[in-house]
């Protein structure tokens, strides 16, 4: 196995560069919609004419402020990159949950191509969402730093020595096309031994 690459800062994109992320727009009309929600749900729960039992006043304040708190908070929204792909190899975020008071993780993991297997397309274990699906060759310790919180294809088993089966279920942009993008990625990477898996 190549060693992985542990890096101290996000690498740059490059116009050829496979980014998977959720749209700027969905995620922009997201966060639009909990700032809406939560002020409404407040406005509703405490102008409603019938009387709400007090457990209902309870649950609806505290459901709209933390609606309205989360659009607020920026950190969680700037965290939807789940890799960046380019001809040498996938470099993956740190994936530790976002939580108030702890400072954000920025390493990323790159990942070369020829420690990268089976790119392909599968359901995603759990709710059998389409996802973009890879076998990645990591450490024990890149296992726990970088894809603790990463889904699971249904089509491998579930644990595998230094190896993570990876499961990226988002969508747009559709998994099939990003599948078809990292294979021509992987295709012109240089050095490309022959006959290697895609």
């Amino acid at each position: 196995m190549t060693p992985n690459r542990v890096l101290s800062i996000r690498p740059v994109a490059s116009p050829h560069s496979v980014v998977l992320t959720d749209p700027l727009w969905l995620r922009l009309t997201f966060r639009v919609l909990m700032l809406l929600v939560g002020p409404i749900l407040l406005y509703l729960s405490l102008s409603s004419s019938s009387p709400l039992p007090p457990a209902a006043l309870i649950i609806a304040t505290i459901t709209g402020i933390g609606t309205f708190g989360g659009a607020l908070w920026h950190r969680p929204w700037s965290q939807f990159e789940l890799f960046i792909a380019d001809e040498k190899g996938i470099a993956f975020p740190a994936n530790a949950l976002v939580t108030l008071g702890k400072a954000l993780d920025q390493r990323w993991l790159f990942i070369p191509w020829t420690n990268i297997h089976n790119v392909r397309t599968a359901a995603e274990r759990g709710d059998a969402t389409p996802c973009v699906a890879l076998d990645l060759e990591v450490t024990p310790v890149e296992r726990k730093d970088f894809f603790a919180n990463v889904g699971e294809p249904t089509d491998r088993p579930r644990l595998s020595q230094n190896m993570v089966h990876a499961a990226y279920a988002i969508n747009p942009p559709v998994p099939a096309r990003t599948v078809a993008a990292l294979l021509v990625l992987r295709g012109s990477r240089p050095n490309k031994s022959p006959g290697a898996d895609a």
